[in-house]
């Protein structure tokens, strides 16, 4: 079974400055977020899907470094898409680290991918020759997904209740993903092309 494409850092409490949650502490900065605008600019979001999304993208960077939800090496990006009935889907960016043969052909001399140290894949940031990096997106929908009811204290988000919901957003995504991670970070994956 390949890495999940999310995982929770397992640390949180235990980096905690306020001694409960590092992730709960950003929470409480960003409670604003969890504001529905489009009804009520006073008044907290009592939509389950968007009080997950939004718990979902403050556990992420740029918000949280390092961040509560951790990624595969290959997911380069993940990010809501909401249709126009109102259904959330997440759509995931996955650097596809192995081109169809016709491109590897044609690109040889070209750059690929660049790595960091702990292998996760980035776009080459060198324009001396021309650089080909393919992504893939897969758009996950979770508008089925039953999710915690939300939930405040004090003007802030439940962390518990946040957390929750994030966990099962998380579950959820890793099932759907777990079969196209395995197949771009098999090592035959070039050859399959």
């Amino acid at each position: 079974m390949p890495t999940p494409a999310f995982t929770i850092d397992a640390n949180d409490q235990n980096n905690a400055t306020n001694g409960v949650s590092r992730y709960a502490e950003y929470l409480r900065l960003h409670a604003a977020r969890f504001k529905d605008y489009d009804y009520d600019g006073d008044a907290f979001t009592t939509d389950a899907h968007e009080f997950a999304t939004t718990a979902f993208s403050i556990g992420q960077p740029p918000i949280m470094a390092p961040p509560y939800i951790e990624t595969h090496r290959l997911v380069l990006r993940a990010a809501t898409h909401w249709d126009e009935d109102g259904r959330p889907a997440m759509n995931v960016d996955l650097a596809m680290p192995a081109l169809p043969a016709q491109l590897r052909m044609l690109t040889q001399t070209w750059n690929g991918w660049d790595h960091t140290r702990n292998h996760a894949f980035i776009r080459p940031d060198d324009n001396r020759c021309n650089s080909i990096f393919a992504t893939l997106t897969a758009r996950v929908s979770y508008a089925d997904l039953e999710l915690p009811a939300p939930r405040y204290s004090h003007d802030c988000p439940d962390w518990q209740t946040c957390r929750d919901a994030v966990a099962a957003l998380v579950t959820h995504l890793n099932t759907a993903l777990s079969p196209i991670l395995g197949t771009l970070g098999h090592p035959n994956t070039a050859e399959g092309w």
